[in-house]
C-alpha cells in the first residue's frame, strides 16, 4: 500500500497529542506507523523533531517523513492542497489506490485498511474514492436554522429502530483514492464513494484531551 499522512508538532484541542506516549515509551506517531512497515508512507509533517527521529532510525526504512510548506503552516491545516503537493512532488501511477489516513486513529488495524485498498481496486472506477465510516440505526435530525427536520424516519409512523435506514457518519480513518480521481474533483472523497463500515475501537479517533484519556485506556487494554 502507499499511505499518506500529516503530523504536526502541536494540536490545538490536545496539544502535544501525536507526541504523546500512548502506551509506555511509544509516542502516537510511532504506535500507528509500526503497523504498516509493509507499506510506503509519506509524511507531511511541520516536526523537524519528527523527520530526524524517522530518519535515523531503521525502524522506518519505508517512512519519507518530509517538511511542510511555509504557507501549509496554519492552524486551518490545508489538507488537500498538502495532499495535492505530495501527488506532484512524487512518482505516483494515475490509477493507483492512494491511502490517506490519520494517526489519531490509532486502533485502526493493517488487515482492515488493506481490505478497504482491495475493495476499492476491484471497484473502481465505478467507485471513485472509499473512505471509512460508521452507521447508526436510530432515528435522526438534522437542524436547520432553528428547526429540525428528521432525516430517515416518518414521525407520524411507528417503526423499530432496526428497520430505519442507517444514518452514516464519515469516521475519518482512512480515506482511498488515485491520482486520477483526486485531480478530477480537487477531494479526497469524490461523488460516488464507497462507504466502508468499520466497527469499535478501529473507528476512535482522537481529537480532544477527553478522547485522548480513552485512547490510553484502549491501549492498555489490548
Amino acid at each position: 500500500m502507499i499511505i499518506f499522512t500529516i503530523i504536526k508538532e502541536e494540536s490545538t484541542r490536545c496539544p502535544g497529542k501525536n507526541f504523546r506516549e500512548i502506551i509506555s515509551g511509544v509516542p502516537l506517531w510511532k504506535h500507528f506507523l509500526r503497523k504498516f512497515s509493509d507499506s510506503k508512507i509519506f509524511i507531511d509533517t511541520d516536526s523537524l523533531r519528527l523527520i530526524s527521529e524517522i530518519a535515523s532510525d531503521d525502524e522506518f526504512k519505508n517512512v519519507n517523513a518530509y517538511m511542510r510548506l511555509p504557507e501549509h503552516i496554519n492552524d486551518y491545516n490545508p489538507t488537500n492542497e498538502m495532499f495535492e503537493r505530495f501527488l506532484d512532488e512524487y512518482e505516483i501511477g494515475e490509477d493507483v489506490p492512494l491511502v490517506y489516513t490519520h494517526i489519531t486513529a490509532p486502533f485502526l488495524r493493517e488487515p482492515t485498511l488493506r481490505d478497504a485498498v482491495d475493495r476499492f481496486a476491484r471497484a473502481y472506477p465505478h467507485y471513485d474514492s472509499a473512505a471509512s465510516c460508521v452507521k447508526e440505526h436510530n432515528f435522526a435530525y438534522v437542524r436547520n436554522g432553528d428547526k429540525y427536520l428528521p432525516v430517515n424516519f416518518n414521525p407520524q409512523e411507528i417503526v423499530r429502530s432496526q428497520d430505519l435506514p442507517p444514518i452514516v457518519f464519515l469516521s475519518h480513518g482512512f480515506y482511498v483514492t488515485t491520482k486520477k480521481m483526486f485531480k478530477k474533483y480537487r477531494s479526497r472523497i469524490g461523488p460516488n464513494p464507497m462507504l466502508i463500515d468499520v466497527d469499535g475501537v478501529e473507528s476512535f479517533d482522537i481529537d480532544t484531551e477527553a478522547d485522548w484519556d480513552k485512547a490510553v485506556e484502549i491501549a492498555h487494554g489490548l
